[in-house]
């Protein structure tokens, strides 16, 4: 077995190195290389959230790490994102999309709605502190005409 930190390290490398080949597909004139890529990084992000929730039940199993980078090796260098997402994932997103697109927009207004309220309360502590420093500005101008 690997040391752990050592996988860990590894897997960041290839997923920088998967980040540059996607890098030079979307400057290639070709498409295949796109939706290989589009298709790695689906597969990545929706892993990447299960492990999330697993990794804490999982890291103990031996080998786990190894498999880890050995299924982003097989989802990158051998297009097994693309065989994935043509096989399974395509036909599941499709038949939950009206689901997930009513989620986002409800997670996106009530986001917007958040930020537009958080920049309102830091818009009115900036005048309060704005007004305080005017007011400290002032008085010790006043304090050092006086004196």
């Amino acid at each position: 077995m690997i040391p752990a930190f050592v996988m860990s390290l590894l897997t960041s490398v290839l997923v920088l190195f998967y980040g540059y080949k996607s890098f030079k597909a979307l400057d290639s004139t070709g498409e295949q290389d796109d939706v290989q890529w589009l298709t790695f990084w689906l597969l990545y992000s929706g892993l990447n959230f299960i492990e999330y929730f697993s990794d804490t039940l999982l890291f103990w199993l031996p080998f786990y790490y190894e498999i880890k980078f050995g299924i982003l090796v097989y989802l990158g260098y051998f297009r097994g994102a693309k065989f994935w997402y043509d096989s399974a994932l395509k036909s599941w997103i499709k038949s939950k999309e009206t689901t997930i697109d009513s989620a986002i927009q409800t997670a996106e207004s009530k986001a917007k709605g958040y930020a537009d309220q958080a920049q309102g309360i830091v818009k009115e502590k900036a005048q309060k502190v704005a007004n305080q420093a005017v007011n400290m500005a002032l008085k010790t101008a006043v304090a050092d005409k006086s004196n």
